[in-house]
């Protein structure tokens, strides 16, 4: 039995792309326009649609290197031969990190800042108002007794990279080997890894704090970017990974790979109970399994180093749970690559 433990402060200079680039463009088709859903929407009965708005993503030379405080501690036992596990508890505090307040918060921030007759976000650039769009926001005037400043659609909005508010992650990982000696059978070997997430928070951005008292901003700002974030999106609470490899001597083995990812949740789709409570969606667990053998030729010669291989990868065609993206699938989590046979041959000289 042994103890570990590191406590390290580290720093991380922003990047080229960060601090240089002149602007480059994300685009998309499928974002609410808040201001536009607060005044005209109310005003003239309107649904609350998604609009294409445009990001323009700029570098600032005025970043700071993010730093970082980091602290792990675990244990490594051996109780048998051939028997090894560790556990470690690891945790990270990021400050400065480098980032874009998003899209969608940007617009939000814009609404908040219109409604409460503070001016509008300057990082919104909008069109000039035509006659309908002035018409709905004097009829949304009178009918509440304000003055808001008529205001077009998005035209794009800017996103600079800015030094955000600090992060917090911690958690645990897990590690498992057993290795049998050789014996008639041959000689086994199992590995385990595991993950486990305790704490993804994010200090909210000076821009939103407002908001998040705001019975209508609250429930404008992107729900991914801020707060408790385990299990949100690309976040699962549980990861986990296996191997196994037997092998019958020098030429002969068998090996299997096995991955696991747990449940998220996406809260940009939701669902409303018949009890009043709103659900985010969620994205199911997922694992993929894949399996091995292969004949390696030891003694020299022409076919000396030679290691011939047959697998499967996704073996049972395990497909990805849905996502709410372009592709269907969340392309950090999960493997939309359906089951395959494959056939290799490697040599080393």
């Amino acid at each position: 039995l042994s103890f570990r433990a590191a406590y390290s402060l580290g720093f991380r200079a922003p990047n080229l792309v960060q601090t240089s680039t002149p602007s480059f463009s994300r685009f998309s088709n499928f974002q609410e326009d808040w201001a536009h859903c607060t005044f005209v929407q109310q005003s003239s009965g309107a649904s609350c649609l998604d609009f294409a708005v445009t990001s323009v993503i700029s570098g600032n030379p005025d970043l700071e290197p993010e730093t970082s405080r980091n602290i792990s501690a675990g244990i490594v036992l051996k109780p048998l031969d051939g028997w090894v596990f560790t556990a470690d508890y690891w945790s990270i505090e990021l400050n400065g990190t480098v980032g874009t307040i998003p899209r969608n918060d940007q617009i939000a921030i814009d609404e908040f800042l219109r409604r409460t007759g503070q001016g509008f976000n300057p990082n919104v650039e909008r069109e000039d108002p035509d006659s309908d769009r002035v018409a709905d926001i004097e009829a949304y005037n009178i009918a509440n007794g304000t003055s808001i400043e008529p205001f077009g659609d998005i035209l794009f909005v800017n996103e600079t990279f800015l030094n955000l508010q600090t992060r917090r992650t911690a958690g645990f990982d897990f590690f498992g080997r057993y290795e049998t000696p050789r014996t008639k059978y041959g000689r086994f070997k199992v590995s385990v890894n595991a993950a486990l997430l305790t704490k993804y928070e994010q200090d909210p951005f000076d821009e939103v704090l407002p908001l998040l008292d705001d019975p209508i901003g609250s429930e404008t700002i992107d729900p991914s970017s801020v707060g408790d974030l385990i299990q949100v999106e690309s976040r699962p609470k549980w990861r986990g990974s296996a191997n196994f490899r037997w092998n019958y001597n020098a030429n002969v083995g068998v090996g299997m790979n096995a991955r696991y990812v747990g449940r998220v949740y996406d809260p940009d789709v939701t669902a409303t109970l018949d009890d009043g409570s709103v659900i985010d969606f969620e994205v199911g667990r997922w694992y993929r399994l894949d399996v091995y053998a292969d004949y390696s030729f030891r003694k020299s010669g022409l076919l000396g180093g030679t290691r011939i291989r047959v697998g499967i990868n996704n073996l049972t065609n395990n497909e990805p749970p849905l996502y709410d993206n372009s592709a269907g699938y969340s392309g950090r989590l999960h493997s939309v690559t359906p089951r395959y046979f494959y056939f290799d041959v490697r040599k080393r000289f």
